[in-house]
C-alpha cells in the first residue's frame, strides 16, 4: 500500500458511561444524555465524594460478557468489550489469516485493582494481595486483550492522556500504509 492511499476504519466499538456499544452512545449523544453520576461499580474510596463517568455494568456484568475472569483490571475487560463489537461490526472472513494489530489507547491499567490492594498494603505492608496490582501496568492490560482476540503480529499501548485513542487510530493508519499490518 502506498504511502497515500486511503485506509478505512471498517468496524466501532465503544463502552463508555453514555452507553455499553456503538448504538447506544450516539443515541445518547443526541438526545443529550449524560454519564455522569455517582459510583455504583467501582470499589473506591470516592464512592461518595463526587459523581463521574462510570460504565453501568459491573465487573461481573462485563466478564460475563466477555468470558474474561471478573477479576482482570476493568480496564482490560471494557478494552475487549470494544474492541469484540468493532470485529463483529467490522465482518472481515478469514480474519486469522490476516497480519493483524491491536494498538490499545488507555491510561490506567488496573487502578481499580490497585486501590483495593493499598487499602490493605499501607496500614501493614504485609497484606494486600499481590494479584491486584499484577496488571496495573497498562501494557499489561493490552496483552491480556489481545491474547483474548488471538491478535499476535502487532501489540501496542498509546497512553497519551485524552489523546490516547486518535493516537492509536493515527498509528494503525501508518502501520497499514507501510505494510507491517493489513489490519489495526
Amino acid at each position: 500500500m502506498s504511502k497515500n492511499q486511503s485506509v478505512f476504519v471498517a468496524g466501532v466499538g465503544v463502552i463508555s458511561a453514555i452507553g455499553n456499544n456503538r448504538i447506544e452512545c450516539i443515541s445518547a449523544l443526541q438526545n443529550g444524555r449524560t454519564g455522569i453520576g455517582p459510583i455504583t461499580n467501582l470499589r473506591t474510596v470516592h464512592k461518595d465524594v463526587f459523581p463521574v463517568g462510570e460504565v453501568k455494568l459491573s465487573n461481573l456484568e462485563l466478564a460475563n460478557q466477555t468470558g474474561l475472569n471478573s477479576n482482570v483490571p476493568r480496564t482490560a475487560l471494557l478494552s475487549f468489550m470494544a474492541a469484540k463489537e468493532a470485529l463483529y461490526e467490522a465482518n472481515i472472513p478469514e480474519l486469522e489469516s490476516l497480519r493483524t494489530g491491536f494498538i490499545s489507547a488507555n491510561s490506567v491499567g488496573g487502578m481499580d485493582l490497585t486501590e483495593i490492594f493499598f487499602e490493605n498494603f499501607l496500614p501493614n505492608n504485609e497484606k494486600g494481595r499481590l494479584i491486584n496490582v499484577i496488571n496495573h501496568e497498562c501494557g499489561s492490560v493490552t496483552d491480556l486483550v489481545a491474547q483474548k482476540l488471538g491478535i499476535r503480529h502487532f501489540v501496542s499501548t498509546i497512553s497519551t492522556a485524552c489523546s490516547s485513542s486518535a493516537n492509536s487510530i493515527l498509528l494503525a493508519a501508518r502501520l497499514i500504509r507501510q505494510g507491517q499490518t493489513e489490519m489495526g
